[in-house]
């Protein structure tokens, strides 16, 4: 129980620091906001608000990808060996 208390101290303490450090811009901010961009042009996303059922479909979506490919790579690990 005390190994649980300290990872959620430490991982606290990090995303704490991390938030502290994202908000500042750093010298890659301007190329990697035209990598963002070209990025988002090419996959035709559109900057607008989600709300929570957008949000909630896109992660069962998601979600279910993730668990088919995860199938996948488990079930045919055995062929390639």
């Amino acid at each position: 129980m005390v190994e649980i208390g300290i990872f959620l101290a430490v991982f606290v303490a990090l995303v704490i620091s991390r938030e502290h450090v994202a908000s500042k811009h750093t010298f890659m901010d301007g190329i990697m906001d035209k990598v963002d961009h070209l990025s988002y042009k090419v996959c035709n996303i559109r900057s607008e608000n989600m709300n929570w059922k957008k949000y909630a479909l896109s992660l069962v979506i998601v979600n279910g990808l993730m668990l088919i490919l995860a199938y996948f790579i488990l079930r045919l690990q055995g062929f390639y060996v």
